[in-house]
């Protein structure tokens, strides 16, 4: 079930323009009423996005973003009212069986039967048989770490255990491109970490599977995604790895630590703003500022030193997902900015 990673820019999946619109329930009042109902809303809106075989790309949005709505277009469960999404060059919904869905609820398990009988049942739909099928189902077991549960029912499985069985159901359907709706929502954080890793290591690197997943999480986007598609209001507004976006969006977080007599000096050659925060520790003041691009960091140091400002700490620093989220906000909401941010 080994297969090679491929080359960059070799996309897998490719959307064009793709837009979905749903018109928003009338309330009963509204319908004792007579009362029309709203205009149709696009929950995904002119979306353009391509995936690279053999990553792993992360929609990452806040709640109502479109993220799902996103993955069940992709997956075929949807059909665009505008646009178009192939997979390996062909119309994506007359390739459904080379898409592979890993639902995010434990219960689209059946808790009465075991892993194997789980995984026998969806290699049988998509078309396994006899020796194959065995084989195939032995495989991805032993692949998600389960071959030896033999027949222990799954109502009996931890949560990360059948998380595990939903992964392998999808494994055993040899389908290039692997969908994930937030995996780890209902797991405790240490199961959420194992999970990354399994997905990142195995599923990725060991079976050469294309994964696309939805997730609000920092932590999950900076230790699974090896690019991140951001999405705002169903906007694609940026693309890239997740320490990159905030710099495509609105330059590049910095974080300097001065000596607490210096900081009305850093404050002016930082550009921050009167009122802004400004932490002090133990006699040394922590100032954020956001820099147009990477390249002014060694130009501010310089201007601090020159200053006399004695400089404890100095570096750029990641930003959170709510961070980017803001900036997208802002981004969308600025005119004549309303284009996607794409990023090599």
């Amino acid at each position: 079930m080994t297969m090679p990673r491929a080359a960059a820019a070799d996309p897998l999946v490719v959307l064009e323009g793709v837009t979905k619109r749903f018109r928003a329930d009338r309330s009963l009042w509204r319908r004792l009423r007579g009362a029309p109902g709203t205009a149709p809303r696009a929950v995904v809106d002119a979306l353009s996005l391509t995936v690279q075989r053999g990553e792993i790309l992360g929609i990452v949005g806040a709640n109502g973003a479109g993220k799902t709505t996103l993955l069940k277009l992709v997956a075929g469960a949807l059909v665009p009212d505008a646009g178009t999404i192939r997979i390996e060059g062909r119309d994506a919904a007359a390739v459904r069986e080379r898409i592979a869905v890993v639902p995010p609820d434990e219960r689209a398990l059946f808790w009465r039967a075991s892993a194997r009988e789980n995984v026998r049942l969806m290699g049988a739909l998509y078309g396994l048989r006899g020796d194959a099928l065995h084989d195939a189902v032995d495989e991805v077991l032993d692949i998600v770490g389960l071959g030896h549960t033999g027949e222990q029912l799954v109502g009996s499985f931890s949560s990360g255990m059948r998380q595990r069985v939903l992964l392998a159901r999808a494994l055993v359907t040899r389908a290039p491109l692997l969908i994930l709706d937030e995996p780890t929502r209902s797991l405790d954080p240490v199961t959420a970490r194992e999970l990354r890793a399994f997905v990142r290591e195995v599923v990725q690197h060991r079976a050469g599977v294309t994964v696309l997943l939805a997730t609000h999480s920092t932590e999950e986007a900076l230790a699974l995604c090896d690019r991140a598609a951001l999405l705002v209001r169903g906007r694609l507004v940026a693309t890239d790895a997740i320490p990159a976006l905030g710099t495509a969006l609105r330059g590049t977080r910095v974080r300097a630590r001065v000596a607490a007599e210096h900081a009305a000096r850093a404050r002016v050659l930082l550009h921050l703003r009167d009122g802004a925060p400004v932490a002090v520790e133990e006699g040394w003041a922590v100032l954020e500022s956001d820099l147009p691009d990477a390249s002014h960091l060694p130009l501010v140091l310089e201007a601090l030193v020159r200053a006399g400002v004695r400089v404890a700490e100095y570096g750029p620093v990641t930003l959170s997902l709510a961070d980017l989220l803001e900036r997208a906000e802002a981004a969308l909401a600025t005119p004549g900015d309303e284009t996607e941010v794409a990023v090599a």
